[in-house]
C-alpha cells in the first residue's frame, strides 16, 4: 500500500551544523554572512518594507481581498531584487531589476487602497510609502 512506510523525521541542530570555510568573507557565525545583495540600498529597503507590511497586514483582517496580494506583491519586490542580482548577463539582470520597481507600485496602490477603504489611517502608512519611493 503506497504511503504504509513512516516518515523518517531527522532530528538536528542548525546551530551545530559547522559553517563552511569562511576564510574569504571572515564570518564566525551565519549572521554575519553578507550577500553582494545585502550592500545594495533598494534590497535593504524592500526588506524593511515587507516588515513593516507584515506589522500593518496583522492589523487587517484576511477576509479583505487586497490582504493576500499585498502579501504576495511586497515579498516579490526583494525576491526580484536577489534573482536579478544573480544574472550574469546585463538583460536578464534588468529585467528582474525592472519588475520590483513595478511590485512597488502595486504596493503603493494596495496601500491607498486600504486608506481609502478606511482600513487604516494616511500617516499609518506613511512611512511604508516612503520606502516604496526608495526602491522605485
Amino acid at each position: 500500500m503506497l504511503g504504509s512506510k513512516q516518515p523518517q523525521i531527522l532530528d538536528f541542530n542548525l546551530n551545530s551544523i559547522p559553517l563552511p570555510n569562511t576564510s574569504i568573507t571572515g564570518a564566525k557565525t551565519a549572521d554575519e554572512i553578507l550577500f553582494d545583495l545585502g550592500k545594495l540600498h533598494f534590497y535593504r529597503t524592500a526588506i524593511a518594507f515587507v516588515s513593516s507590511i507584515s506589522e500593518l497586514l496583522s492589523e487587517i483582517p484576511k477576509k479583505v481581498p487586497v490582504h493576500n496580494q499585498r502579501e504576495w506583491v511586497s515579498t516579490s519586490i526583494p525576491l526580484n531584487i536577489a534573482e536579478g542580482n544573480g544574472k550574469f548577463t546585463s538583460a536578464d539582470r534588468f529585467r528582474f531589476f525592472d519588475t520590483a520597481p513595478g511590485s512597488a507600485l502595486v504596493s503603493a496602490a494596495a496601500l491607498e487602497v486600504l486608506v481609502a477603504k478606511g482600513l487604516v489611517a494616511q500617516d499609518r502608512v506613511a512611512e511604508s510609502k516612503i520606502m516604496l519611493v526608495e526602491i522605485v
